[in-house]
């Protein structure tokens, strides 16, 4: 049996059990192979849409689920905040992140460990965590990662107490394979 199912429209979901999404899954929805061209409405699948979704996809971020009120964070609520993980230029990540919270009044610390962090960086994202109130931490393509560093920093991030905001950056697979 394979781990993931794919389900009407070309779309997969994932099987007790599957660690990974098929390499090959796509983002996005698409018509059964079986429709006609000729009965679409407006194209799909071609480059120009596919690379619009694609960037589309990129960029966004869905919220999951919020405990304790964590969100919205706020200067009252939430003085001190720690903005831990990856760092890419072309998409939002931690400065960029940092720069958005710190507008909001809240002092801000910003750590970058890139897209493998090392233990060295781990145990220093942790360190300067113990100090914040809430811990924002941005990974990127967890599931991907060989070893699981980033899920290795979350984890640890998580086991210092402190409330962790999780934002899987570009695709929604990271949330299976991290803590809570």
């Amino acid at each position: 049996m394979r781990p993931w199912a794919r389900l009407r429209g070309g779309t997969f979901a994932r099987r007790s059990g599957a660690t990974r999404p098929p390499p090959t899954a796509p983002l996005l929805l698409s018509p059964p192979p079986s429709a006609a061209p000729a009965t679409l409405r407006t194209p799909v699948g071609t480059p120009a849409p596919l690379a619009v979704a694609q960037q589309a996809a990129a960029r966004s971020s869905t919220l999951l689920k919020s405990r304790n009120k964590v969100l919205p964070l706020t200067a009252h609520s939430t003085p001190k905040v720690l903005v831990a993980g990856w760092q890419l230029s072309s998409l939002p990540s931690v400065d960029a992140r940092g720069t958005r919270i710190a507008a909001r009044g809240l002092a801000t610390a910003r750590f970058t460990t890139g897209f493998h962090p090392t233990q060295a960086e781990i145990a220093q994202a942790v360190a300067v965590g113990r100090q914040s109130d809430v811990v924002v931490a941005s990974t990127y393509n967890v599931w991907g990662g060989d070893p699981d560093d980033q899920q290795t920093l979350v984890e640890a991030l998580v086991a210092t107490g402190k409330p962790v905001v999780v934002i899987a950056q570009n695709t929604p697979y990271d949330i299976a394979y991290l803590p809570g």
